[in-house]
This record gives C-alpha cells, sequence and structure tokens, in this order.
C-alpha cells in the first residue's frame, strides 16, 4: 500500500533516510546492497543532486547564449546577403567569419566559395572551400567542400592537384561513388595525361548511366581512344559537359 509522507522542509536529508529505512524492510534482497550504499551516504548524495542541477541549469543557461549568439550572426550572414553585392558582400562575409563561433565558420567559408564562384574568381573560391573542409574534417560536409574544390582547381587549370583531391577523396565517398564524382574523376584524369584512369572511369560510368548519358560517355571515350585525335585535344576535352 501506498504511504503518504511529508518532507518536512529543513530535514531534506534526514526525512530521505528515514524514508529509505522504511522502504529497506520491503526491497528485494538482491537489490538491498544499492539500497543500503544511497542509505549510508545520503547526505552525500543529496549534495550531489543538488550541485548536478546547478551544473544542468549553468549548461541550460550555456546552450541558450550560445544558440542566441549563433542567431545573431546567421541574421548578419542574411543581411549582408541581401544589401551588399560582389567583392563587397565577399569581404563582409570573410570579416564576419573572422569572429563567428567555431560552429558557423564551416557555414560562411561554404558561402563565400559560393559568392566567389558566381564571381569567377576561382582562386578565392577553392580557398574557401579547403576552410570548410578543413574546418569540418570529420564530417559530412567535407566531402562536398572537397568536390567543389576540386572544381575550382580545374577552373584554374590546376589539374594534377585536382586529381590528387579526388582520388584522395574517393575513400570518404559511398560505394558505389557517386556519377558526379566520377564524372570529374575522369575529366581531372583526362586533362593530367592519365589516359589509363579516363578510360577506366569512362567505362564504369558507361555501364550505369542511362541510355542518353551512356551515349555522350562512350564518344568521349571513342574520341580519347583515336589515334588520329590530336594530343592537344586530348588533354583539354571536358567530361564534365553537359551532355548534347
Amino acid at each position: 500500500m501506498a504511504k503518504n509522507i511529508t518532507n518536512p522542509p529543513l530535514q531534506p536529508v534526514q526525512q530521505s533516510t528515514n524514508l529509505l529505512e522504511e522502504i529497506g524492510s520491503e526491497v528485494s534482497r538482491e537489490n538491498a546492497p544499492l539500497l543500503e550504499f544511497i542509505t549510508q551516504h545520503g547526505g552525500k548524495i543529496a549534495g550531489f543532486v543538488a550541485i548536478f542541477l546547478l551544473v544542468a541549469a549553468i549548461t541550460g543557461v550555456w546552450k541558450w547564449y550560445k544558440q542566441k549568439d549563433e542567431t545573431q550572426f546567421l541574421d548578419e550572414k542574411t543581411k549582408i546577403e541581401l544589401t551588399l553585392e560582389g567583392q563587397e558582400r565577399i569581404s563582409a562575409l570573410k570579416a564576419l567569419q573572422a569572429k563567428a563561433p567555431d560552429r558557423l565558420k564551416t557555414i560562411l567559408s561554404l558561402t563565400v566559395g559560393e559568392y566567389a564562384s558566381e564571381l569567377k574568381d576561382y582562386a578565392a573560391a577553392e580557398k574557401a572551400y579547403s576552410e570548410a573542409a578543413l574546418n569540418d574534417a570529420d564530417g559530412n560536409i567535407a566531402p562536398l567542400a572537397q568536390l567543389a574544390q576540386a572544381s575550382c582547381l580545374l577552373r584554374q587549370d590546376k589539374n594534377a592537384e585536382a586529381l590528387k583531391l579526388l582520388q584522395d577523396l574517393e575513400k570518404r565517398l559511398p560505394t558505389p561513388t557517386p556519377m558526379h564524382y566520377r564524372q570529374m574523376l575522369a575529366d581531372a584524369a583526362l586533362r593530367s595525361g592519365n589516359e589509363t584512369l579516363a578510360k577506366d572511369t569512362l567505362t564504369a560510368m558507361i555501364k550505369e548511366s542511362d541510355p542518353d548519358e551512356a551515349a555522350y560517355f562512350e564518344r568521349v571515350l571513342a574520341q580519347i581512344s583515336s589515334p588520329q585525335e590530336d594530343s592537344s585535344t586530348k588533354n583539354t576535352k571536358s567530361t564534365t559537359d553537359t551532355p548534347k
């Protein structure tokens, strides 16, 4: 039968101990050691609970403060995007990134990379995407940032760097690797003069593509394999063009 117990306001620990002693006569034998420990150390446990509640309260306030702080930065980011343009917008975003919390630096780096790409400032975009990948080294954003970085490298004709980055990235991607990744890999390999890798990649893509895309990749593969193809053309042909 349940017992109605009123706790005296000035003696919580003593009341808790008395209550535990009453419960002790009713608990099973296997639970007795734990109950005995709680009974003997009731005062300390009460103190620990008080400390825990204090820490929880401080943690809650800290999380609220951090969320509020991050919201202010995101609001400022939105304001910059809506009111500024071109290089002035990029400069303002970089200044905001420099003082932003670590959790927001990745977002701001990606944003800078996007706007720099729009201005065709691929060197600045590459740097921004590289920073995003480093800030999120163990996260899910890093591979996407590195793909964007590789694209910027190719647009600057830094083909060997792009190929190495893509090859290093492969182990972090799901299996089978996304078609967009393999398309970039074939492009980088071809631009870098690694025709074997380009052909192998295109052959695998042909087998897994729909008929229209497969036909396009077959044409590219045929051009690479043709002995009459001028070498300068082979080194500049891009497999990332939209299929006709």
